[in-house]
C-alpha cells in the first residue's frame, strides 16, 4: 500500500478547484495532479470525524478516461451525500496512481455513500482495471484536518 503510516495533519482552508486533476503550480511535484480540498460544511474543532484514505493503481493508463468518467460521477454524488464533510483527490496519472481522502460525519454516512449507485457502479466497472487497491480509516478532530499530499504519499 502506498501510504505513510503517520499522516501529517494541520488546519485546513482550501476549496475545490473545479477542474478535474487541476494543477497546483509551485506546490505540484513533477507529474502530480490534484483536486484540492472540497469543504462542504465547516468542521467543528472538537468533533471527531471519520477519515477514509484510498489508493488505486491502474493496470494500464489507457483506463484513465474510464476512471475519469466515474470519478466525475462519484464527485457529483459526494456533493449530494449527507455526512460528506471534505474530500480531495491526488493523482499521478502517468503512473496510473490515484488517491482519495474523504472526511465523514460518521461511519453510517460513509457507508451510505459507498452503497450509492455512483460509487458502486465505479467500483464494479473499474475492478478489473485495477492492479492494486488499499484503504485506511481513522478518526480525527476537526481542528486536525488537512490534506498535505506530500506527507501522505511516499
Amino acid at each position: 500500500m502506498k501510504f505513510k503510516t503517520m499522516l501529517m495533519l494541520m488546519p485546513l482552508g482550501l476549496l475545490l478547484n473545479h477542474s478535474l486533476f487541476a494543477q497546483e503550480g509551485a506546490q505540484k511535484a513533477a507529474g502530480d495532479s490534484k483536486i484540492a480540498w472540497r469543504v462542504i460544511p465547516q468542521l467543528e474543532a472538537n468533533t471527531e470525524y471519520l477519515v477514509q484514505l484510498n489508493y488505486l493503481k491502474l493496470k494500464d493508463v489507457k483506463d484513465i478516461p474510464k476512471l475519469t468518467q466515474y470519478t466525475q460521477k462519484v464527485i457529483a454524488q459526494l456533493h449530494k451525500s449527507e455526512g460528506a464533510m471534505q474530500f480531495s483527490l491526488h493523482a499521478r496519472p502517468e503512473n496510473g496512481e490515484f488517491w482519495t481522502l474523504s472526511v465523514w460525519k460518521d461511519e453510517k454516512s460513509m457507508k451510505a455513500f459507498a452503497r450509492s449507485k455512483a460509487h458502486s457502479d465505479a467500483v464494479s466497472e473499474m475492478m478489473d482495471s485495477l492492479e492494486d487497491t488499499g484503504f485506511e480509516q481513522f478518526l480525527k478532530k476537526g481542528s486536525e484536518m488537512v490534506t498535505d499530499w506530500a506527507a501522505i504519499i511516499k
